[in-house]
């Protein structure tokens, strides 16, 4: 599964969160990633992907590409239209929610 969906809404987040300006190299850190190398441009973009090399010689491995393809556009269609209800003040939100109740929960411990 593609990484760079959750990564972005990681940036958006942090950025918007921060108090101060925060450059490429603090980013990349609480992400996780290299601050050149964590954007590569594609073609397309899928959020499931198949492996690059099956056997052909092997019947499985002779049609298991489109059989995938098609299963797969399908659960990324879905997962589109669910996305398009979900804002970034949404997922912001969430945040400041999950991190209020951790920090309730910590205070009993």
């Amino acid at each position: 599964m593609d990484t760079k969906f959750s990564s972005a809404i990681h940036t958006l987040i942090l950025i918007s969160e921060s108090e101060m300006p925060m450059n490429s190299e603090q980013i990349a850190t609480s992400v996780g990633t290299n601050a050149y190398d964590s954007v590569m441009e594609t073609e397309n973009l899928h959020i499931f992907d198949i492996h690059q090399n099956p056997n052909d010689e092997c019947i499985v491995g002779h049609n298991i590409r489109p059989v995938l393809n098609g299963m797969f556009r399908n659960m990324e269609e879905r997962v589109e239209k669910e996305l398009s209800s979900i804002t970034l003040k949404d997922a912001i939100n969430n945040m400041r929610q999950y991190i209020n109740e951790n920090e309730k929960k910590e205070k009993k411990q």
